[in-house]
């Protein structure tokens, strides 16, 4: 599944500062995390973890988020232990000419859903 924000460039994220140390800033969808949350809601409800990967592109001095995947994935209740479809998201990416920028995922605690983290390139 994969879901194409559609307010990419209105981001949510952009920290100009970080260029000027030498470091990208990552253009961020507004409702990505809230669409990925609604997504992950159904497993989360039955105790399993859920990853999803940010896929976009190098605009120079920019990252952009265009795509959330979430591919297919076997899940339990210890999202560390997760498994994902890798030559699906291999072949997603390169048939789009997309990078991976980073990743969401929900954690469990207490059967309860959290949204952990967004890692980056």
């Amino acid at each position: 599944m994969f879901h194409r924000p559609s307010d990419a460039s209105h981001p949510d994220l952009q920290i100009p500062d970080l260029v000027a140390r030498g470091l990208k800033s990552v253009s961020f969808p507004r409702d990505c995390l809230n669409r990925f949350a609604s997504i992950a809601s159904i497993n989360t409800a039955q105790n399993r973890g859920t990853c999803g990967l940010l896929l976009g592109r190098d605009k120079g001095g920019l990252y952009v988020v265009t795509t959330l995947l979430i591919p297919k994935q076997h899940s339990t209740g210890d999202p560390c232990l997760t498994s994902i479809d890798e030559e699906f998201v291999v072949q997603f990416t390169e048939e789009r000419s997309l990078i991976t920028l980073g990743w969401v995922r929900c954690q469990l605690t207490g059967g309860l859903g959290h949204l952990v983290g967004y890692g980056s390139r």
